[in-house]
């Protein structure tokens, strides 16, 4: 459930994918992001390292 929740936070802030993080996929860690991100902001993974960019990632390589 804490996943989950995590998820759908990060899903509520879409802005927050284009600050530079590492995200965990299939093939091992992976920077996602173009710009640096402020000290105060929150995280833009879940503690899992799965991120918005991985899903949109996925559904474009399966086409």
């Amino acid at each position: 459930m804490t996943e989950l929740e995590q998820r759908r936070l990060l899903l509520t802030s879409p802005w927050e994918e284009e600050f530079l993080h590492w995200a965990l996929s299939d093939d091992g860690p992976r920077l996602h992001g173009h710009f640096v991100p402020q000290s105060r902001r929150s995280r833009s993974v879940t503690a899992s390292g799965w991120c918005p960019g991985l899903r949109s990632e996925r559904v474009v390589g399966d086409e």
